[in-house]
């Protein structure tokens, strides 16, 4: 009987929130009201909290659908909401910090953004941060629960949207566009509380999201808390991005309007200057490196170092390039230069080695190009779903002319092109390297290892585990190796490798 009475009062609830202040602003105002009212709002300056929380590697973890690498975090945050300014300091433990060597907190940044530039540091080292970083803040800062509904309410396209159903019942839909940033909010009819604000935009500064084009990011609030202010203020943070998990952060000991040192969120003028030159977007990185031009690995295969490196492949009837990493413009310009190199051979393949999302972030300027991809069979989800990524707000050429893309999916030792150059590619198939795959060139015994591994900075690779796991392979797979090369490191002899493989397994093994 009990369960049917509250039944029946959830419903007269929401019957009664959809008749009365039914538009956008009445949703809105209700919404205020309930956190605490319009002047106790307009009343935050400044918060300041102290916070644990944990964000998911989903760019470059084993699987796409997860379980993802974790990275877990403490942090403490200052949000300046007058002067647009936002101070967080970050020590981690885990996927991001040096995990493989120590179990310590790792202090990896202190950062501040003032909507210009923002200023990364660590351990005293400050310096010029990313601008990724300035529109994540200036994100967090507007659409945060201390202004979000402040700044909906004064927007000129505030909209009432249809109800949806969201934890089982149906919630109030308010829209409306921020600095280009189109902003829905769900609001619980029962309590009027703020439950979701979902975000749709493309990040063209990140590195990692900005291949994905508009991104559909929705924050979760949850754990309301009353505060000494009289303002109802959210203690759990849930951010979902394009349906996955990002991050949870977990807020604790909230202080508003507390006096502030003047040099909380300063930033040098040195860095501040070097930020606002390094503002670009991730399409207007340049390709390959000034200080390390291209090199000849042997006849007719060039490596173009980078951040991530491109092979150039010449072949007896076209041109094969290895990788397509980080952006379609990036992409763009690898096509232009191996045709050039190779004049007047044109572009026929790429092979994909690996399903990381910087490693693919260039992928679609090639579906553009209706050029052959080679590509592990499975890979191939994460492909099509780069395919179908929705780019209305910054269109690319696939956009503009869409095509099916030309996948050859690797399922075992498939041979590539002929002559002196042709080359093997081979699923790894191992505990790391699951999604990875690497090429073997016979006629010169060279190995490209794609991302299994790289150098460190003392010559040593990383990590001892992914080198037992290449050398598996060349044995399964009975390969002749002189000489190795990859997406992060330079041409190398296979016996540096099987001696740092040798120190690393006496390591290990304590002799």
């Amino acid at each position: 009987m009990h369960k049917v009475l509250s039944l029946v009062v959830f419903a007269s609830a929401i019957a009664a929130s959809a008749q009365d202040n039914s538009s956008a602003a009445g949703i809105l105002r209700r919404s205020i009201d309930a956190l605490g009212g319009e002047q106790t709002l307009r009343s935050i300056h400044t918060v300041t909290f102290k916070a644990v929380g944990h964000h998911n590697a989903l760019e470059q973890s084993i699987r796409p659908e997860g379980p993802w690498f974790v990275d877990y975090r403490q942090i403490q945050e200052t949000r300046d909401l007058d002067q647009n300014r936002l101070r967080y300091e970050i020590e981690s433990r885990g996927y991001y910090g040096e995990w493989w060597r120590t179990a310590e907190w790792q202090k990896s940044a202190i950062i501040v953004a003032d909507g210009m530039a923002a200023q990364i540091g660590a351990d005293g080292k400050p310096g010029p941060g990313r601008t990724a970083v300035v529109q994540d803040a200036e994100e967090s800062l507007a659409l945060g629960p201390e202004r979000l509904l402040l700044n909906a309410l004064s927007s000129k396209d505030l909209n009432r949207d249809v109800d949806v159903t969201l934890h089982g019942y149906q919630h109030h839909v308010v829209s409306f566009h921020l600095n280009g940033t189109a902003v829905r909010i769900l609001f619980s009819p029962i309590n009027d509380y703020p439950a979701v604000v979902e975000l749709r935009r493309p990040r063209p500064y990140d590195t990692f999201w900005s291949p994905w084009g508009d991104i559909t990011t929705r924050i979760s609030w949850d754990l309301w808390v009353m505060e000494a202010n009289g303002v109802h203020y959210p203690h759990q943070w849930t951010y979902e991005s394009n349906g996955l998990p990002e991050q949870t952060v977990f807020i604790q000991d909230v202080i508003f309007n507390s006096d502030l040192s003047a040099a909380t969120f300063d930033i040098a003028a040195d860095i501040k200057s070097a930020a606002q030159r390094r503002r670009r977007t991730i399409e207007e990185i340049p390709f390959g490196l000034p200080n390390s031009p291209p090199r000849e690995v042997t006849s007719g295969v060039w490596q173009v170092p980078g951040a991530w490196n491109v092979e150039e492949v010449r072949d007896t009837n076209g041109i094969v390039l290895i990788e397509g990493p980080l952006s379609n413009s990036y992409s763009a310009h690898a096509i232009e230069d191996a045709e050039k190199r190779f004049a007047p051979l044109k572009v026929k393949a790429v092979i994909t080695t690996s399903d990381s999302w910087p490693h693919i972030g260039g992928m679609r300027e090639y579906m553009a190009h209706g050029i052959e991809i080679y590509a592990l069979d499975l890979n191939r989800s994460i492909l099509e779903k780069l395919a179908a990524a929705p780019h209305e707000t910054q269109s690319d050429d696939l956009a503009r002319d869409p095509k099916k893309p030309k996948f050859h999916l690797i399922t075992t030792r498939t041979l590539v092109g002929n002559g002196a150059t042709r080359m093997e590619i081979i699923p790894l198939r191992t505990v790391s390297g699951e999604r990875q795959m690497i090429v073997y060139f016979p006629e010169s015994q060279m190995l490209y290892t794609s991302d299994l591994f790289s150098k460190l900075a003392d010559g040593s690779f990383w990590l001892p585990q992914f080198l037992q796991e290449l050398k598996s392979v060349v044995d399964r797979e009975h390969l002749e190796v002189k000489t190795i090369f990859g997406m992060h490191y330079e041409p190398t002899p296979w016996t540096e490798f099987l001696r740092s493989l040798s120190a690393s397994s006496k390591g290990q093994s304590g002799k």
